[in-house]
C-alpha cells in the first residue's frame, strides 16, 4: 500500500516537472529555440495586474548579450486583472519606458513607441496576452492573444521595453528580481503554474489594419477632386460680375452691394427674373452644372475626414505619457541624490523597502507626502521623508502636463 502511494506520488511529480519544463521552452517564427530566463508578478496598489516573462536562447544568461540586436528573444505579458483599462496598459508601458531610459534614447523612437501603445484599443480581461517576439533582421513582432498586429522594424524597441522592467524604476523590486531569475526555485515554480493557468482566447482582439488601408487609398482621390471643383467655381463669378453691371446703372448702388455680399446664388436669381425669356434657357443650362459641382463635392468630403486620424499618429511626437514618465525620472533623481543610510539604522542593523508618494504643485513645491509601504523601521521611514524635504522644491511641471498638482512615487531600498 505504501509502495503504491510512493509510485503514484512519484508519477505525479514527474508529470508536473515535464509540464513545467515544456512551458519553459518556446520557438519563434524563424525557428529560434528559447528558454525561460525569468518571470515575475507586477502589482499596483497591492493588486496583482499581470505576469511578465522573459525568454532568451538556451544557455545565454548575460543581460547585455540578451539585449544584443542579433539575439532572438521574447517578452510575454499575461493579465491577472479583469476588465483592465487599455488606456492604463498603454500609459503603463510609455511611462515605464521614459522612467527607465534616458531621454536621448527613447525620444528618437517616439513614433515606434506610440505605434506600439496604440495597438491596445479594448480593455484586457483575465488571461489576455501581449507577446513581443524579436527576430534579428525582422524586428519586434507584436501579438495580442496569438494574433500578429504589428511588426516594428527598429531593433531598439524591444530593449526599451525590457529596460522598463529591469531598469532603475521597475514595476516593483520583486518583479525585477523575477525577470532577472533571482527568485527562489519554489517562488518561480509557483508563478509559472499561475501563469500557465491563464489561457488567452485567440481572436478576441480584432485587427484594424484594413480601415487604415481604406483611408490611405482615399487620399489621392480627395486631393484630385477638389482641384476640378475649384476651376468651375472661379468662372461663374466672372460671368455674374459682367451681368450685374447693367443693373448697377438702373438701380441704386447700395442694392447690388448687398446682393453680392450675401451669397453668389442670389444675384443669379435676380438676373434670371429681369432678363428676357431667350436668355433664361442659357441660365438654366448653367445652373445644373453648378448643382452638379456641388453634388460631386459633397461625397468627396467624407474621405477627407476619414483620412484625418492618420496624421494624428505621425504628428504625436510630444506624448503626454512619455513626458510624464521623463518628469518622474527627473524627480526621483533629485531625491536619490540625498539618499544615505541613517547612522542609527546602521547601528540597529535595520533593513527594508519604502515606497513614498509625493504630491507637488506646478512650481514644484511639496503639498503632501504619504508612505505607501513602510520598512518596519521608524528610523528608515523618517529618513525617507527627510530626503524628500531636502530635495524640495522640485523642478517645475513641464508645460505639456495639465493639472495644478502632480503625484509620483519614489521607491527606496535599504540593505546592509
Amino acid at each position: 500500500m505504501a509502495l503504491g502511494r510512493f509510485i503514484s506520488g512519484y508519477l505525479f511529480a514527474l508529470i508536473c516537472i515535464t509540464s513545467v519544463s515544456a512551458a519553459e521552452q518556446v520557438t519563434l517564427a524563424d525557428g529560434s529555440s528559447l528558454e525561460l530566463k525569468g518571470i515575475g508578478v507586477a502589482s499596483e496598489f497591492r493588486t496583482d495586474i499581470y505576469i511578465g516573462a522573459l525568454y532568451a536562447p538556451v544557455g545565454l544568461e548575460s543581460l547585455s548579450l540578451i539585449k544584443d540586436i542579433n539575439t532572438p528573444k521574447r517578452i510575454e505579458v499575461r493579465y491577472l486583472a479583469d476588465n483592465y483599462s487599455y488606456r492604463k496598459v498603454s500609459r503603463h508601458f510609455k511611462e515605464r519606458i521614459a522612467m527607465n531610459n534616458d531621454r536621448e534614447i527613447w525620444q528618437p523612437m517616439t513614433r515606434e513607441i506610440v505605434t506600439f501603445s496604440r495597438l491596445f484599443k479594448q480593455n484586457f480581461v483575465t488571461g489576455d496576452e501581449i507577446r513581443i517576439d524579436f527576430i534579428p533582421g525582422r524586428g519586434s513582432e507584436v501579438y495580442l492573444n496569438d494574433t500578429l498586429f504589428e511588426t516594428i522594424e527598429n531593433p531598439q524597441l524591444f530593449n526599451l521595453l525590457l529596460e522598463s522592467w529591469v531598469g532603475s524604476v521597475p514595476p516593483s523590486k520583486s518583479f525585477k528580481q523575477g525577470i532577472l531569475g533571482e527568485l527562489s526555485d519554489s517562488e518561480q515554480s509557483s508563478i509559472i503554474q499561475r501563469y500557465e493557468s491563464l489561457t488567452p482566447v485567440t481572436g478576441r482582439f480584432t485587427l484594424s489594419t484594413p480601415q487604415v488601408a481604406e483611408t490611405t487609398e482615399s487620399k489621392p482621390t480627395a486631393n484630385k477632386q477638389p482641384q476640378q471643383t475649384k476651376v468651375p467655381e472661379k468662372t461663374p463669378p466672372k460671368q455674374v460680375a459682367k451681368k450685374t453691371e447693367p443693373k448697377k446703372v438702373e438701380t441704386q448702388k447700395p442694392t447690388p452691394k448687398k446682393t453680392v455680399t450675401n451669397t453668389k446664388p442670389t444675384p443669379k436669381k435676380q438676373v434670371a427674373e429681369t432678363k428676357t425669356p431667350e436668355k433664361k434657357p442659357a441660365e438654366i443650362s448653367q445652373t445644373p452644372k453648378k448643382k452638379q459641382v456641388t453634388e460631386t463635392s459633397k461625397p468627396k468630403q467624407p474621405p477627407a475626414t476619414k483620412a484625418e486620424p492618420e496624421p494624428v499618429v505621425e504628428d504625436d511626437f510630444i506624448d503626454e505619457d512619455l513626458i510624464r514618465g521623463a518628469y518622474v525620472r527627473e524627480l526621483i533623481a533629485e531625491v536619490k541624490q540625498y539618499q544615505e543610510y541613517p547612522r542609527q539604522a546602521l547601528i540597529d542593523r535595520d533593513e527594508g523597502d519604502v515606497l513614498v508618494k509625493v504630491t507637488i504643485d506646478r512650481q514644484g513645491e511639496v503639498i503632501n507626502t504619504n508612505l505607501l509601504e513602510r520598512s518596519g523601521s521608524r528610523t528608515l521611514d523618517k529618513a525617507v521623508l527627510k530626503m524628500v524635504r531636502r530635495a524640495s522644491p522640485f523642478a517645475a511641471m513641464p508645460p505639456e502636463l495639465s493639472g495644478e498638482q502632480f503625484e509620483f512615487e519614489i521607491p527606496f531600498s535599504f540593505q546592509l
